[in-house]
């Protein structure tokens, strides 16, 4: 399908796809009065309910906040597949952020079952659960989650020496403003008792 624009109160669709650009954010509302908000720059496909009538998403790249209702008699389960896993999810609120490389879950209420995809033998697949509070990286591609790791914290270790390096020239600024009230007091200190 072709992308559009989105407009208020659009109606979406087994496979429609949203995607958020830079400085862009989407909300998606589901019938169920489940909540889907999806950050900049994202990637979410809605896809059919599958053979259990479980609603289906995919994440392929970005990051979702979401607020799954829960019914009383179990209700339905939302799986949001990513290129790493599915999480299962009833009645939860949870974050995901993804890409190609990994996924990462956090749990603020309730909890989510996440099972690795791409095995060999998906009914051995060891299932995840994680708890409110907790939080879970599943890692696809360890060599390149290890690169973007690097990558972070050069950036981090730039970050943190330009702060101090500002500290050290606003510090040294004011010990100069300082030393040079503090001369002018002393030579008219001097002034005056000459």
């Amino acid at each position: 399908r072709d992308m559009k624009k989105a407009k208020l109160n659009n109606d979406l669709l087994p496979g429609d796809r949203v995607e958020t650009k830079s400085e862009s954010r989407c909300e998606i509302i589901y019938t169920d009065g489940s909540i889907i908000r999806l950050d900049q720059n994202t990637i979410y496909k809605v896809e059919d309910k599958n053979s259990k009538d479980e609603e289906d998403s995919f994440l392929s790249v970005g990051k979702l906040w979401a607020n799954i209702v829960k019914f009383v008699a179990g209700g339905d389960i939302h799986n949001v597949k990513t290129p790493t896993a599915v999480a299962a999810i009833r009645g939860t609120v949870y974050q995901i952020d993804c890409d190609k490389v990994k996924a990462n879950y956090k749990v603020f209420e309730g909890g989510i079952n996440v099972t690795p995809t791409g095995l060999v033998d998906p009914d051995k697949a060891t299932v995840f659960k994680i708890d409110m509070g907790d939080e879970f990286v599943l890692v696809n591609n360890f060599d390149e989650y290890r690169k973007q790791q690097e990558k972070a914290f050069e950036e981090f270790q730039k970050q943190q020496q330009k702060a101090f390096e500002d500290f050290m020239k606003q510090d040294q600024a004011e010990f100069e403003e300082f030393k040079q009230k503090d001369l002018a007091a002393f030579q008219e200190f001097q002034n005056y008792h000459v």
